[in-house]
């Protein structure tokens, strides 16, 4: 009992002290600790997380910058750089090694890394990504695309037809008053997002969406969205050691989730065309 009781008091306390005393290291003594940027973020990567889970991490860091200049340290271990050469430097690949340089920084693990275990263009190092634009290279060259016109054409007739349609009728006024909309008045974020995915289902996966005929978003935009959603979460609970890290990660899955995962390999499995320029002969399954 006294062993529980003591446990009970001092773990929470040494825990209490641990993080005040990384938080002083990180603020005074970490090797970025002379660059500029909020005590807070200079502190701990939970002021970074909370703001990025609130979807406001660019207009927070656009403020910083404002604020802190060209560099901004917004994490204790991640700097933010707003300037072109800076863009030049870390994400174009230079192809050679200079005295001043690598030929390009390897990516940050913690953002770029997939639950999946599997690699593709996003996530790869430059030896497995130089593969995957060699195959990939031939779906985007004049020829390939050339080829894909008629497809593209469809999408672009539909997505014009239903915005002509809808600028233009003066009929079902009384729904539409009754509805709040305005006569003539539509939503392009929709129409957009519908043009899109219904051109890259096809390209893609052989077959539409179905949003443009439809006028609707189909189940599978909605399972996108919230897969965009859940590796915001992810990303955020790689940042953390193991095994808080699994943890956060099994408790920030929503319910539905493996239902979504299942539908999206579905559906992109489901196709008869011939002509789609996949990047790899065989899939890969991941079973939850």
């Amino acid at each position: 009992m006294a062993l529980s009781t003591a446990l009970f008091y001092y773990l929470p306390a040494a825990t209490i002290c641990f993080a005040l005393a990384k938080c002083i290291y990180n603020v005074l003594f970490h090797p970025l600790h002379h660059y500029p940027g909020p005590l807070l973020a200079r502190a701990t990567r939970l002021y970074h997380i909370w703001y990025d889970l609130s979807g406001i991490q660019h207009l927070k860091q656009k403020q910083w910058h404002d604020t802190y200049g060209p560099v901004v340290r917004v994490a204790p271990d991640e700097l933010s750089y707003n300037t072109a050469q800076a863009c030049i430097d870390i994400c174009v690949y230079q192809g050679h090694r200079t005295q001043d340089r690598p030929a390009s920084f390897e990516k940050d693990g913690g953002f770029f890394a997939t639950e999946s275990n599997v690699s593709h263009t996003v996530v790869a190092n430059d030896a497995d990504h130089r593969g995957f634009r060699r195959l990939q290279a031939y779906a985007f060259s004049q020829k390939a695309l050339l080829a894909q016109q008629d497809v593209l054409g469809v999408h672009l007739d539909e997505f014009i037809r239903q915005l002509r349609q809808r600028a233009a009728s003066s009929s079902h006024s009384q729904e539409k008053e009754e509805e709040g909309k305005e006569e003539g008045v539509v939503d392009l974020v929709q129409w957009l997002n519908f043009l899109t995915f219904d051109t890259i289902g096809d390209l893609a996966f052989g077959s539409p969406v179905g949003c443009l005929r439809k006028d609707h978003r189909s189940r599978y935009i909605d399972v996108v969205f919230s897969l965009v959603k859940i590796s915001n979460h992810f990303r955020a609970a790689r940042r953390f050691p193991s095994p808080l890290q699994q943890i956060l990660m099994i408790a920030v899955i929503p319910w539905g989730l493996k239902d979504d995962y299942h539908f999206q390999i579905k559906f992109s499995e489901e196709t008869d065309r011939t002509d789609l320029y996949l990047s790899f002969p065989s899939r890969r399954k991941k079973k939850f």
